[in-house]
């Protein structure tokens, strides 16, 4: 059973049992990167060579690929060149989520694809 804490935003995150300051995963992520890599793309062997390596499935027609990342979180998503394609074509309305705190390292809104937190009843 994992630990959830809450940032100051209000985004959830999941944490380790043994270690709070691990995070494991996260309710929501920024998609910095969704796009796709097929042969003849310039790292495509290396990263062929580098999922094999890895025990991986390769997939000859190519990957789709998402980088998702949050605050203390980042991971990538590696699937088919059609699932990313259905992905990007899907309509979706972008939400500017709040501004972030003063003296942090970004502080300006980023766009996310995510709905902005409910607040908490008063």
């Amino acid at each position: 059973m994992g630990i959830t804490i809450t940032n100051t935003y209000g985004t959830a995150r999941h944490v380790s049992d043994t270690n709070p300051a691990h995070v494991t995963s996260c309710d929501y992520y920024r998609l910095p990167l969704v796009g796709t890599i097929a042969p003849g793309n310039p790292g495509y062997e290396d990263m062929v060579d580098m999922l094999k390596d890895n025990g991986h499935d390769i997939r000859p027609e190519g990957y789709g690929l998402i980088f998702l990342e949050s605050e203390e979180f980042s991971a990538t998503y590696i699937g088919s060149i059609e699932q990313i394609e259905r992905y990007k074509r899907r309509p979706r309305t972008p939400v500017v989520s709040r501004p972030r705190r003063p003296g942090s390292s970004t502080s300006h809104a980023t766009p996310s694809t995510r709905p902005s937190p409910t607040p908490a009843p008063a």
